[in-house]
């Protein structure tokens, strides 16, 4: 007959060991990513909270556009269309020498000092971030504003700056885009298309 033949204990513990190595890889690369999901996270806001300016910016430059048509197609015949005035380029010219804060919340634009009246509040309410120091808004430790230039070619170079704190250290976000007001003819061509079909 045949003997049976079982494991010593130096090869179950052998054998312990390379499951236990094996399995340690895994483990601490799942630590890591614990670790920095935190940062992905404070880095995805900071990018969206950059980007949020510019956004607002360009609805305010399209609804100047949709109120030059309108004025346009509605005052026919007047001597001068553009009798009224420009939102964005009135709030982008007046942050062209200072650093402003852009808040769609509050429907908002103005100057204000980098780190100190920037500041981001969330209101957890309502899902929203905003400028305001309201009741009910908590304090993030995000800061935004906006740094505009004028181009050459009547564009506006539109910088969204997001400064936070994070594990101690300063980190930027910046998102940056060139915004072109509309031009006059285009308002006209439009506004020509919609009254003769």
């Amino acid at each position: 007959m045949r003997e049976a033949r079982a494991f010593t204990l130096v090869e179950a513990l052998v054998a312990i060991a390379v499951l236990v190595a094996a399995m340690l890889g895994p483990v601490a690369l799942l630590a890591r990513v614990i670790g920095i999901a935190p940062h992905t996270q404070a880095q995805a806001q900071a990018a969206a909270l950059a980007r949020e300016p510019i956004a607002y910016l360009t609805y305010l430059r399209d609804r100047d556009f949709e109120a030059a048509v309108n004025y346009l197609t509605t005052s026919a015949g007047q001597q001068n269309p553009y009798g009224y005035s420009s939102i964005f380029q009135l709030t982008l010219n007046s942050c062209l020498s200072t650093t402003c804060l852009v808040d769609p919340i509050a429907e908002e634009v103005r100057p204000c000092a980098p780190d100190t009246s920037c500041r981001i509040t969330y209101s957890s309410t309502r899902g929203y971030f905003s400028h305001q120091n309201n009741a009910g808004w908590e304090p993030t430790p995000y800061s935004r504003w906006i740094e505009v230039q004028k181009a050459s070619d009547q564009s506006y170079r539109v910088r969204s700056v997001v400064r936070f704190v994070e594990r101690e250290q300063p980190r930027t976000v910046t998102f940056e885009r060139a915004i072109y007001p509309f031009a006059e003819a285009a308002v006209e061509l439009y506004a020509s298309l919609l009254q003769n079909p």
